[in-house]
């Protein structure tokens, strides 16, 4: 359900439009004023004028004495694709008791916080067992192919319709990327293909849900039980998209996530979870991402 404005005033809007009626400032008055500086401040340029019919004027030159505004008068801004300030005024103050949490008790690798963040994450994806915290997405990725036991001379089916870290982390186990096609409905991989490029080397298929659009998963899930192929499902860029009424990330072997900053769920910089319904995968994510090991120092294998 989309939220929307509730009709009834609040009590702090009820005393607001009290002040106004008892001022007799009804145009152009001092709240007026102070309306239009804190819209020029949410909008990041220097002036904001009211006027009729609900319009809100911007621009970045000061008024130096002429009306305030006058038909076309008004120059084009910039207005941000993605505002991060604006983001943090609502969360800031909870965002800042957070850190000073940690800081006062230090607590800075894989604390409570970051357990408890995984578990929730993990819940969200449609209740996945197990999250893994990573320091960013591409990680999360060459981790995830790393725990499936993939590596030099293995081959890895995807789609060239994604960011470079997709084929990258292929790389970095030593693997091979073979490409196939989309689909050009949903512009996800199209599974229709995936025969013609299967290999006797062939041991994973990153399915890549971009810009939310889930791929269909049903039948590559069948493809690749049918042949004994891992399922890592890239989820970089679909937190929360669903597929059939079930959140993507919970479909595959692994659900792979990038928390880089501007991200549906960012981070204040970068990291990166995964999710899984595979208790051996995610111990072997967890001893991967802490040097190999599961005790301290003592490390089995290269992580």
């Amino acid at each position: 359900m989309i939220p929307i404005a509730h009709p009834l005033l609040g009590v702090e809007e009820q005393e607001a439009v009290l002040r106004v009626l008892t001022s007799t400032q009804l145009a152009q008055g001092e709240h007026v004023a102070a309306f239009e500086r804190r819209f020029a401040e949410v909008c990041h340029v220097r002036e904001a004028v009211a006027v009729s019919s609900g319009t809100v004027a911007l621009h970045d030159e000061p008024s130096k004495g002429t009306p305030r505004f006058q038909q076309g008068a008004i120059s084009s801004i910039h207005i941000p694709l993605l505002d991060l300030r604006a983001q943090n005024q609502t969360i800031k103050h909870e965002v800042m008791a957070s850190f000073e949490d940690v800081l006062e008790h230090i607590q800075l690798f894989l604390g409570p916080q970051c357990q408890a963040f995984e578990q929730e994450f993990a819940t969200y994806c449609g209740g996945c067992q197990d999250g893994v915290g990573f320091s960013n997405g591409t990680h999360v990725l060459a981790l995830a192919l790393h725990a499936c036991g993939i590596g030099d001379g293995d081959e890895v089916i995807t789609v060239a319709n994604t960011f470079i870290a997709t084929f990258e982390a292929i790389a970095l186990v030593g693997a091979k990327p073979i490409f196939v096609d989309v689909d050009p409905d949903t512009y996800a991989i199209d599974w229709r293909q995936l025969d013609r490029v299967l290999t006797p080397r062939t041991r994973a298929i990153i399915t890549v849900h971009l810009h939310g659009q889930p791929v269909d998963m049903q039948p590559v899930m069948d493809f690749a039980r049918a042949h004994g192929l891992r399922v890592i499902e890239d989820a970089s860029q679909a937190h929360g998209a669903t597929y059939r009424g079930q959140r993507v990330g919970s479909l595959g072997d692994i659900g792979c996530f990038s928390l880089y900053y501007r991200k549906n769920l960012g981070a204040y910089g970068e990291a990166g979870i995964c999710v899984t319904n595979d208790a051996a995968l995610a111990g072997n994510l967890r001893m991967l991402r802490d040097h190999g090991s599961h005790v301290r120092y003592r490390h089995e294998v290269l992580g």
